[in-house]
């Protein structure tokens, strides 16, 4: 048993009682009356001499009675907790998963199947002075079911939980939780009443990384109402599952530029304790994904889980296709099949048109200028020519850039950006230290033994990603905006006296960087890119002014019709199942875009019993977990019971 405000009970029963007490030392105050003899009252006006307003204390029914009410009292302020099995006591909100990994197969059922029996164990222990409030969590988090304190309701909320898709949002719905659980606390000004019960597999990435309201402890969440009164929040953890025999697609990424066709890298993992040995096939399903033409085909052999061996990756090259879908899939029975496809739409992009604003640069006119695969329009402009009548899908600016800019897509070399969060803080002699190995400006290029006289250093905005890393600055960084997608090399290849600032340009990786800025910058090669989303995120995209809405049909065949926001633009939420998404505009060519799972977290379908978070152990528990039950109200009674006897004993001896 423990008290939640016990020493302020302690303290005040304490006082209560002493008062109590010491009424009872004090004497009667007599009334005075005149009488004809002192003889019979001997014993009386002995006791009136002496001179002292305290007696001695005598057992008393009522002080025995008195002092039990207090006491019962007293406990009853200190609100005592008594822990027992069965379900959360108080508000109890219920987070259940329902992503990718919870359709993993566990014998004859999935852990979904699993994770609702426990939750339906929860709601049949639940108390007369319980009521639930039920969650659902992948992607996105939505309410199954608000407060109710009726079994019967809840249990039919919890059978109609359907299987989701995509990756565990955990944060999203711990904060949800979290701002449901004080906005019912304050209300009731209760303290230890609201509690939160996460049933998962643990699918989730690195808890450490979650941003929610409150202070972790090792039973939950402490929290601080606007009176800074602290709040709890009991938080447990209901782990569910056991197998773990999984491999998966895991990442993929595209590289399609005119007249090549595309390059396709993507990478397998093994999350099995045993190796496994299996196929990665890449198919045609054509531009309406009713083909199934065999492409290519590799043999992949992964080791166990944890080795260096677990993870590989292929490239794929894709011949010169017309707009079309690409499928990928891995020849293996495991048990998350969700993860074991991938689709990729390929989209032939335009030719990008092309400006450069130099006062003269051999080497960057050399790299920029189309060869016999890079047919796109390219022109040569000096600063004081700027702007030009015609417009054009990305301007390189060679040591020179205007005051500011429309939306568009530049390329900056030595020349200050004039974008919203880049201020430039002055030159420095860097050193190159590393680059993103990752990042599509980069793929395929060797930085390294590049040596650079004077570089620019930049105060850049959040959203920024640096590209090449010095040890005094970054040396290319890139932003991609909504209406904004820039690259900047912070170095010129010339100074101010027109020499050699630097030995890149001598470099095979200047002209292949040159090649990726212009295919990353290019908005119709960026189209492919677009054209991929991860189960459970939207699929977003602008309408051209002739059009309000956009017809979507899912990898199902159900069509949904969405109308565009104030932006004219579409945005469709429901990507929860795997697979292409058709797009349909009146007037316009159908367009496709591929929802796949591309998550290492939810395929590594390990159960957790817990995990860490902010440093404090979140124990996996299973349904019958402890919980408390306040005993306040018994003592109320008990209290009561006692005023009633007190009142009693007062007025039978008064007869």
């Amino acid at each position: 048993m423990s008290f939640i405000n016990g020493i302020e009970a302690l303290i005040a029963g304490a006082a209560a009682a002493a008062a109590v007490v010491a009424l009872y030392f004090l004497k009667l105050k007599r009334r005075e009356m005149v009488i004809s003899s002192t003889l019979l009252w001997k014993r009386s006006l002995d006791d009136l001499a002496v001179n002292s307003p305290f007696q001695r204390l005598r057992a008393s029914v009522l002080l025995f009675l008195q002092l039990f009410v207090l006491i019962a009292a007293a406990l009853a302020l200190a609100r005592p907790t008594m822990t027992q099995q069965g379900g959360a006591g108080g508000d109890i909100i219920l987070l259940l998963d329902v992503s990718s990994s919870m359709n993993t197969s566990e014998g004859s059922v999935t852990r979904l199947d699993l994770a609702m029996k426990a939750a339906e164990g929860i709601v049949q222990r639940m108390g007369r002075d319980n009521s639930m409030m039920i969650l659902t969590f992948a992607g996105q988090c939505s309410v199954q079911k608000s407060f109710t304190s009726s079994k019967s309701d809840l249990r039919r909320a919890i059978r109609a939980v359907a299987a989701g898709e995509g990756p565990t949002n955990l944060e999203d719905a711990l904060s949800l939780a979290i701002s449901m659980g004080r906005s019912r606390g304050t209300a009731s000004d209760s303290n230890a009443r609201q509690s939160i019960v996460v049933i998962s597999d643990g699918g989730f990435p690195d808890p450490a990384r979650l941003k929610v309201e409150g202070h972790i402890t090792s039973t939950g969440i402490r929290i601080f109402t606007d009176d800074k009164r602290a709040f709890d929040i009991p938080l447990r953890f209901v782990s569910v599952g056991r197998t773990a025999r999984n491999a998966g697609i895991t990442h993929l990424d595209v590289r399609k530029v005119p007249g090549e066709g595309a390059q396709i890298f993507i990478n397998a993992e093994n999350f099995s304790t045993d190796p496994i040995e299996t196929s990665l096939t890449l198919r045609n399903l054509g531009p309406d994904a009713t083909s199934d033409d065999l492409v290519s085909a590799v043999s992949l052999s992964l080791g166990a889980a944890g080795t260096d061996t677990a993870r590989t990756g292929r490239l794929f090259d894709v011949p010169e296709l017309a707009d079309t879908i690409i499928e990928f899939s891995l020849d293996i029975d495991d048990d998350l099949p969700a993860d074991n496809r991938a689709w990729v739409p390929l989209r032939t992009p335009r030719p990008p048109s092309v400006l450069l604003v130099t006062p003269g640069n051999l080497f960057i006119e050399k790299a920029l200028r189309p060869g016999s695969t890079d047919q796109y329009p390219f022109q040569i402009t000096a600063p004081a020519d700027y702007p030009p009548p015609q417009q054009f899908d990305v301007v390189v600016f060679d040591r020179w850039a205007p005051e500011s800019l429309p939306a568009g897509n530049y390329l900056f070399i030595g020349s200050d950006p004039p974008i919203d969060g880049v201020v430039p803080k002055g030159d420095v002699s860097p050193v190159l230290i590393d680059w993103d190995h990752t990042h599509a400006l980069s793929r395929f290029v060797d930085f390294s033994g590049i040596q650079i006289v004077r570089a620019r250093s930049y105060e850049l905005p959040p959203y920024a990603s640096v590209i090449v890393e010095g040890d005094a600055c970054p040396l290319a960084f890139a932003i991609s905006e909504t209406d904004m997608h820039a690259a900047c090399v912070t170095f010129p290849l010339f100074d101010s006296e027109n020499r050699l600032n630097t030995t890149w340009p001598y470099r095979v990786s200047f002209p292949v960087f040159f090649a990726n800025a212009i295919n990353w910058l290019n908005p119709d090669a960026r189209g492919t890119a677009k054209a991929l989303t991860q189960i459970g995120e939207p699929i977003n995209f602008a309408l051209p002014p002739d059009a309000d809405s956009a017809g979507i049909t899912d990898p199902r065949g159900r069509k949904h019709t969405v109308a565009a926001d104030a932006d004219r633009r579409i945005v469709f939420n429901s990507t929860h199942l795997p697979g292409p998404y058709r797009v349909k505009v009146e007037g316009k060519d159908d367009t496709w875009f591929g929802a796949n799972l591309l998550s290492a977290a939810e395929s590594n379908i390990t159960p957790r019993a817990s995990f860490d978070w902010r440093g404090s152990e979140i124990s996996g528990t299973d349904a019958s977990m402890e919980t408390t039950r306040e005993l306040w109200k018994y003592l109320v009674v008990l209290a009561l019971a006692g005023l009633v006897g007190e009142w009693y004993v007062y007025h039978r001896k008064g007869r």
